[in-house]
Parts: structure tokens; C-alpha cells; sequence
């Protein structure tokens, strides 16, 4: 009876933890430019959004060391989320890269996150072809340590700085690509829409996160009582 009961608070422990690593980013920017013509709002135009970012939803790793990782994840896992995904795009690729101290051959902490929000496919007499829509973000704040652990955890931001915020990013995306008879990838369309920050604030909730210590003092009193009752 014991050590099923101990087992099980370790099990309730475990479970308590679980929501380390989820992201949410809220953002407000200005349209600053735009690529190739642009896709979505003009220049100077106001623009905002939130998104969450859940690592444990990862479908596999591009790559992986010591200070980086690269994520993806097919859409329809919910990996990276956002006001602009209707929640309908179960086709396509999301990606989550995380840069601790290493960024660009620099000791830089990066963030880098891109979503589709809309995605289409078809063969056509010139082979496949597919056309996407997404929002990207890439954060860099020169001379702040604030990525500690590539699992983006205790993350703790918010800031209206233009100095922080000078060297981060968004970007609203369009692509129209096709396979051609040999088997190569044709990019006949791709068109972008710059903004930069105002404002951002990112929060990795720690307070869901017990520490060990109180863990382990919540185990170690219940284990008690229950010695106690088979003693009494």
C-alpha cells in the first residue's frame, strides 16, 4: 500500500510540472516595409497579435546541440499558435529555433518562430505545386541574456524599448511554389511584409512549476502520515 501511494506522488509531482516550456508572446509593431510587393498590411499600418509556443508538441528536432535547436512541426499539432490561424490548416510545416548564447557565431541569445496560417496544395499539368500563407518573428535583444535553457523556460519580458527592440522583427509571408517534370522546386512567388516591434512581452510561467524541494517535502509528510496510521 505504501509504495503504490509513493508512486503515485510521484506520478502527482510529475504531473505538476507539466506546464514548463509553454511560450506566450503578445506583441504590438509598425509595418515597416515590404519584399518583392509585399503581403498583408501597407506601410506605417499598425499591426499586433499573440501567439504560444508548446514545445512538448515538437514532431522532431532539424537539429541539435549543446547552446541551439531547431524545431518543426506539422501544423495541425499546435506546436506554435496564434490569433491569425483560424485553427483549419492541418498541411504544412511550423518552426521554433532557439539560439542560448550562440547566435550567428555570437554569444547572442535568438529566437526564431514561424507559422502557416493558411496552406494549399495541387497537382497541375506543370507537376505539384502548393501556395502558403504565415507570420514569422524573430526576437534578438543585443546584450541581454535572457534565453537561459533551450526549453524557454522562466522567461520574464515585457518591454516598449526601441533600443531593446531595434535588432527584432516580424514578418507576414506568402509563398507559390511548384515541382517541375525533373523533380525541382520552382519558386515562382515569394512576397513579405516587415514590422517592427513597439511593444513585446513573453512569459514562460515559472509559479506552475514547484520547486524540488517543496515537492519532495509534500511527498515526504504524506509518506509520514501514512507510516504513522499502520504504527498506531
Amino acid at each position: 500500500m505504501i509504495k503504490k501511494l509513493f508512486s503515485g506522488l510521484v506520478f502527482l509531482g510529475v504531473s505538476l510540472t507539466a506546464n514548463a516550456g509553454i511560450v506566450t508572446i503578445e506583441y504590438s509593431g509598425t509595418v515597416s516595409s515590404h519584399y518583392n510587393g509585399g503581403w498583408g498590411p501597407d506601410i506605417g499600418s499598425k499591426v499586433d497579435g499573440a501567439f504560444t509556443i508548446d514545445l512538448s508538441k515538437s514532431s522532431g528536432k532539424v537539429w541539435e546541440n549543446a547552446n541551439s535547436v531547431g524545431h518543426y512541426a506539422f501544423s495541425a499539432s499546435g506546436m506554435v499558435s496564434s490569433d491569425y490561424n483560424s485553427g483549419l490548416v492541418t498541411t504544412g510545416t511550423d518552426f521554433v529555433d532557439v539560439y542560448d548564447n550562440s547566435y550567428a557565431d555570437t554569444n547572442q541569445d535568438y529566437l526564431w518562430l514561424n507559422e502557416n496560417t493558411a496552406y494549399d496544395s495541387a497537382w497541375s499539368s506543370s507537376g505539384y505545386s502548393w501556395k502558403y500563407t504565415g507570420i514569422q518573428l524573430g526576437i534578438l535583444f543585443r546584450g541581454v541574456n535572457w534565453i537561459t535553457n533551450l526549453s524557454l523556460d522562466n522567461l520574464d519580458i515585457n518591454t516598449s524599448d526601441s533600443a531593446i527592440l531595434g535588432s527584432s522583427f516580424g514578418a507576414f509571408t506568402y509563398g507559390s511554389h511548384r515541382t517541375d517534370v525533373d523533380g525541382n522546386v520552382v519558386f515562382s512567388d515569394t512576397r513579405a511584409t516587415f514590422f517592427k516591434f513597439d511593444s513585446l512581452k513573453i512569459i514562460s510561467p515559472s509559479v506552475n512549476v514547484p520547486e524540488p524541494g517543496s515537492i519532495a517535502l509534500l511527498l515526504l509528510g504524506l509518506f509520514g502520515l501514512v507510516l504513522r496510521r499502520r504504527l498506531v
